[in-house]
């Protein structure tokens, strides 16, 4: 993928992937360090999104909250171990249901991945089915934030628990 600025009579950024302009979804990020973290630790979700030959779209209503190793202390916190949710530099997973912001926060992400999935529709191929990771952060008021989306999403391994996924992917797939 190349990005690149699409011609200057269009306002969006945009993406050019195989010959073809693609829409990106752009905001800004979360400000002022008002992150939401747990035990002072910062935190973010690995929500799923199923797409279907058919064109329906699913999203599983939990997550994988993915925990900071040290604790966060603020915008201006520059450490990796404090920045990184990453399992893989000694992070730490919770499922989604166990954090009450993420439980209070389930409509307005539901909400934020409406309106990515209607977004980004032309990224998902037609005929095939697709399972996608949507990264989302909250802030300390609980609104959702969109870090990124991944089309082949870690499902567990490298010594981490799958929680629930074989569990959701049985239920979205039957």
């Amino acid at each position: 993928n190349e990005v690149v600025e699409k011609p200057k009579d269009v306002t969006s950024k945009y993406i050019k992937n195989n010959k073809q302009w693609k829409k990106l979804v752009v905001q800004r990020a979360v400000s002022n360090g008002d992150i939401a973290c747990i035990d002072g630790r910062k935190a973010d979700l690995r929500l799923y999104i199923l797409h279907c030959p058919n064109g329906l779209v699913y999203y599983y209503p939990n997550a994988v909250v993915r925990i900071a190793q040290e604790v966060y202390s603020g915008k201006d916190d520059m450490k990796i171990e404090s920045q990184l949710t990453n399992v893989s530099i000694g992070g730490n997973i919770i499922e989604g249901k166990q954090w009450n912001l993420f439980c209070e926060a389930l409509p307005s992400i539901s909400e934020l991945l409406n309106r990515v999935v209607s977004q980004s529709m032309d990224w998902f191929q037609i005929g095939r089915c697709e399972l996608i990771g949507v990264d989302v952060m909250l802030d300390q008021a609980g609104n959702p934030w969109l870090i990124e989306m991944n089309n082949s999403p870690q499902m567990g391994g490298h010594g981490t628990p799958y929680l629930f996924r074989l569990k959701m992917l049985k239920e979205m797939l039957h």
